[in-house]
């Protein structure tokens, strides 16, 4: 039986939408949803009011249902609802079918792949006041097909990016001119030490795990914050928060402890060197992780 009734249509939709369109056909249109993604549960008034809005005001609602893809609709649905199960299914079905016909059609499987992870945050999140792109799907194609373009605009816009990237190598991680904010004694740490500086943190870095480097490049290069990249990791945001935290500090951790075997210094010059990791972290991580491998390259 459907969950489906004239009272719910006419709770959630304008009335002469309401009135135009046939329960029947609407019942079959919910059957369809619900056995084409078993996994995934959405409310019907959820559904109904992510289809009013669809709907388009100039056509009759009867005649615009039989042409909209409602399944897809109702997948885009849950997904915009913050469902997990549905990002999951979404990502399974449509993302490895898309990502096999860009790299069939010539695009590197990497840049496919971080094209794909920078696009799940875009779609299912959002990045600062832009709401997720998923919600501009309208039903009047195919959603893979509609995931295909989203997917081979951003792979070719990262292709365009990598091609005209300054090699970061050749920038100094420690910088040639003195922060106004150092003052002198920081100062003269950074030129004093800046080559085995270089060196330790180089080491800390490559003994990173792939995941890990992803997480950083994502923060530091791409700009994104917990909430994205909680939706790439299908992870809560705390858990994300926490991951980033706890590479930072494996990364400062490691750094010092390589650069304290390489120089002998005493006590009194030990908390100006932490102080000089500190301050060139971010900015040694941009320089680094800008020609490290994209995410999306195997992970452990």
């Amino acid at each position: 039986m459907t969950p489906l009734s004239r009272a719910l249509l006419h709770a959630h939709l304008p009335a002469a939408q309401a009135g135009a369109l046939d329960l029947d056909e609407l019942a079959a249109v919910w059957s369809l949803a619900v056995s084409t993604w078993p996994e995934v549960q959405v409310e019907p008034a959820m559904f109904l009011a992510h289809l009013a809005a669809r709907l388009p005001a100039d056509v009759p609602p009867a005649a615009c249902l039989r042409t909209l893809r409602c399944a897809d609709l109702y997948i885009a649905c849950a997904c915009l609802g913050g469902d997990g199960r549905a990002v999951a299914a979404l990502t399974e079905r449509c993302f490895r079918a898309v990502a096999g016909r860009l790299v069939r059609e010539g695009l590197a499987p990497a840049v496919v792949a971080d094209a794909q992870q920078r696009l799940a945050a875009l779609l299912f999140v959002g990045v600062g006041d832009q709401p997720p792109r998923l919600a501009q799907y309208t039903g009047r194609g195919d959603l893979q097909g509609w995931l295909y373009m989203a997917a081979l605009r951003e792979s070719r816009r990262l292709t365009t990016r990598e091609n005209r990237r300054v090699d970061a190598g050749e920038l100094d991680v420690l910088g040639d001119a003195a922060d106004a904010a150092d003052g002198v004694e920081l100062h003269y740490f950074k030129q004093r030490y800046r080559g085995e500086f270089k060196a330790a943190f180089q080491a800390a870095l490559a003994g990173l795990e792939q995941r890990e480097r992803n997480l950083l490049r994502y923060q530091v290069i791409e700009g994104l914050g917990i909430d994205e990249i909680g939706v790439i990791y299908q992870v809560h945001r705390a858990t994300a928060a926490r991951w980033l935290v706890r590479v930072r500090e494996r990364l400062f951790e490691r750094t010092h402890a390589l650069l304290m075997q390489r120089l002998r210094v005493g006590a009194a010059e030990t908390e100006s060197i932490i102080r000089m990791i500190r301050s060139q972290l971010d900015m040694s991580l941009a320089h680094a992780l800008a020609r490290d491998e994209p995410p999306g390259a195997a992970e452990n």
